[in-house]
């Protein structure tokens, strides 16, 4: 073929037939969309919809991960985070009791437990057994026993509790304080027994020794030593302290004066167990003194009028007073006996009202962590 100079050979066109031309645009489909090319987003082969799958799937996936997370997790540490506080407040309220009030039982009764004085009877007969071997050893005993208990006192007024405790938690330093007051009393009162004994020796001392005595020096017409006479006055003036008048207000008589002690003592001041317990306490502290004092009370008109009409031939006033072994009661010994029951019946119930409230306190525990545990 010639050519001319300065022209470009001619390219033979053909037109595709019609298989070629499908191969073709399958060709250029496999090869995605190019630069500048529209894009259907609704072709299922096309990017736009690979995109908007993979969203759906994060999406979805998301969802359960978020739905485990706040229907499984999310309960199940709350349920762990409410268990754990009441885990940690039985462990602070048992490791004070532990230390307070289980430790003073111990120390007061080594060898009985609680459950040996489950009732008022058995409380008593376990505390008159102790103070028959040594009364004055078994309350000063108590005594120094009492501060394990005021431990467990003041470390509940501080005691941190959680909504559901907070009323018994309340409660119990008060209860507390109610149990250690009445333990304090009987630990008092029988460790003090060695000086009422020392008290009532030296009573029944001047009232032989003094009063009696003279009773005896007068049948035998014998004048009456100066010692004789001092424990009379001794003896004379505690009985007209314990019954709050004296021998000239009482009577003309031996006779009229027993008639009077028996009424204003048996029938008056110490009718019944309560006055007894209040007109004790005042002659311990104001007319004990008249029987322990080394210098005699003085003498004076009193004993005038006891010389007189020869007073000391009464034999009523120990007894009404003191008691006697002929089975007269007596103010002092009713008093005791009364005393001593009233304090361990105080004691029974103030165990009671802090076994109660205890219990309240544990029994919310219980309930609580019950129905955690079915979550």
């Amino acid at each position: 073929m010639n050519q001319s100079k300065g022209t470009f050979p001619r390219m033979k066109t053909t037109t595709p037939t019609p298989m070629e031309g499908n191969m073709q645009d399958e060709k250029n489909a496999d090869q995605g969309p190019r630069p500048g090319d529209d894009v259907d987003v609704k072709s299922p082969t096309g990017a736009g919809m690979k995109i908007a799958v993979t969203i759906i799937i994060v999406a979805v996936i998301g969802g359960l991960l978020a739905a485990v997370y706040f229907l499984f997790l999310v309960p199940e540490q709350k349920r762990k985070a409410e268990l754990q506080v009441h885990e940690d407040f039985l462990s602070d309220y048992t490791g004070i009791k532990a230390s307070g009030y289980d430790d003073f039982w111990r120390c007061v009764f080594p060898l009985a437990t609680e459950e040996q004085a489950n009732s008022n009877l058995k409380l008593e007969s376990i505390i008159k057994n102790a103070i028959g071997q040594n009364e004055a050893g078994f309350g000063k005993h108590i005594v120094e026993c009492l501060p394990i208990l005021k431990k467990h006192v003041v470390a509940a007024k501080t005691l941190k509790a959680p909504p559901d405790y907070v009323s018994g938690v309340k409660e119990l330093p008060v209860v507390l304080q109610g149990l250690y007051d009445a333990w304090s009393s009987i630990g008092d009162q029988f460790a003090n027994a060695t000086m009422r004994d020392k008290w009532d020796k030296r009573l029944d001392e001047v009232a032989t020794k003094g009063w009696g005595q003279m009773y005896v020096d007068a049948e035998k017409g014998k004048k009456s030593s100066d010692e004789t006479m001092r424990n009379a006055r001794r003896y004379m003036k505690f009985v007209q302290c314990a019954v709050g008048k004296t021998y000239q207000e009482m009577g003309n008589n031996t006779t009229e004066v027993q008639e009077t002690l028996v009424t204003i003592v048996l029938n008056t001041l110490c009718v019944s167990a309560e006055k007894a317990i209040e007109r004790t306490s005042y002659i311990e502290k104001t007319c004990v003194p008249f029987l322990t004092s080394p210098d005699p009370p003085a003498v004076d008109e009193d004993w005038a009028y006891v010389l007189q009409k020869g007073m000391y031939y009464e034999t009523r006033s120990l007894s009404v007073i003191a008691g006697s072994w002929e089975g007269q009661q007596g103010c002092l010994r009713l008093a005791r006996m009364e005393n001593e029951k009233l304090m361990i019946e105080n004691l029974f119930n103030a165990w009671v009202a802090y076994k109660k409230v205890a219990k309240g306190i544990e029994d919310v525990y219980i309930s609580k962590v019950k129905d955690l545990k079915k979550k």
